[in-house]
């Protein structure tokens, strides 16, 4: 017992500190948005930064979905899972993907539809082989496609593909299965590339290469997240651009789940704090779901909390940035493919 209350002794003004901290940046949070007013970038990124706006989408605003077939990425909790579930509830048939079979089975069996493909983002073989899997499983085509899956600021870490592991999850990941079930898409097709606020705080270089993706004495947590975050928005565009695909992107907010899984503070703070101010799964699922079934969203859309469209930052506008985002990805996935034998064990053959 004098061992236990020894380490809690110790460790409490820790847990203290990190909550102390969390609730200033919350405060800040709220003055920076007053004084801002309603068209802060800000707007609707939390619960208390929404209460000024009606919600723009609810689920009883979901048409029948029998007949249509959905992909949901990274469904295995939070935001992914309520989307999978919101599509399911309608009638549509979801095929959603987790980093792990255990994860597929649980995922199955919470969406209560659908099946479940395992799928690391994180090893771009792994992506060319769920991509397979799809195909297969979707013989009718997709007629919803979310790009949900990612991580946030977790330390510098690097793939099995050898690149820095926010980029090749968020991005990179995305851009080869998109690419690999284009064909699948059915006329009317959308696509729905998960973003975040965290866009307008990308790192100000343009991080086309390994060498700059992985360089330890310039990585920066954030800075590397919002470049990552910034890619799914031009990604969205340009592929709209390419083929006509009717593409958008949308910040959920905060949203309870597991992505702050890499933050330095104790679990029970971090849990208090997702209870006091971030959405709660499902609410901010709306925002997702909107663009799917929504005629009125325009491909090329930029949504925030909840389900209401806004602007992004002038960087996301840039055409020629998105451009040369494709230009770049298409060599860094010919560089990988390159050297591990281009993947003709699992590569498709349709």
């Amino acid at each position: 017992m004098t061992s236990l209350h020894n380490a809690l002794r110790r460790r409490i003004p820790h847990y203290l500190l990190s909550l102390c901290v969390a609730c200033l940046a919350t405060t800040i949070g709220v003055v920076v948005w007053e004084l801002a007013g309603d068209e802060s970038f800000l707007t609707g990124s939390a619960p208390w930064l929404h209460i000024r706006h009606a919600h723009g989408f609810s689920y009883a605003h979901m048409p029948s979905l029998q007949n249509k077939t959905a992909v949901v990425t990274g469904a295995s909790s939070g935001l992914g899972l309520a989307v999978a579930r919101g599509l399911a509830d309608a009638g549509c048939t979801v095929i959603t993907t987790a980093r792990t079979f255990d994860k597929c089975a649980k995922t199955t069996k919470t969406v209560g539809s659908g099946t479940c493909v395992a799928m690391e983002l994180l090893e771009l073989k792994s992506v060319y082989r769920a991509a397979r899997v799809v195909k297969e499983m979707a013989p009718s085509g997709i007629d919803f496609l979310v790009l949900n899956a990612g991580i946030m600021m977790p330390p510098l870490s690097i793939s099995e593909d050898g690149l820095e592991a926010q980029f090749q999850t968020n991005h990179l990941g995305h851009f080869v299965l998109v690419n690999e079930v284009l064909p699948l898409l059915n006329e009317g097709a959308r696509v729905v590339a998960v973003s975040s606020v965290a866009h307008r705080f990308s790192s100000q270089d343009e991080l086309w290469t390994a060498e700059k993706l992985n360089d330890r004495q310039t990585y920066n947590k954030l800075r590397w997240y919002g470049w990552s975050k910034l890619c799914n928005i031009l990604f969205s565009r340009e592929l709209h651009r390419r083929y006509d695909v009717h593409a958008v992107a949308v910040h959920p907010g905060a949203v309870r789940g597991n992505l702050l899984r890499f933050v330095p503070a104790p679990w029970f703070v971090v849990r208090a704090f997702e209870r006091l101010f971030y959405w709660d799964a499902a609410t901010a699922a709306l925002t997702v779901l909107r663009p799917l079934v929504d005629s009125t969203i325009e491909p090329g859309s930029y949504l925030v909390p909840v389900a209401r469209p806004h602007v992004s930052s002038d960087r996301a506008a840039d055409a020629e940035l998105g451009v040369r985002l494709w230009s770049a990805s298409e060599v860094l996935v010919a560089d990988i493919r390159h050297a591990n034998g281009n993947y003709s064990d699992v590569m498709y053959s349709s």
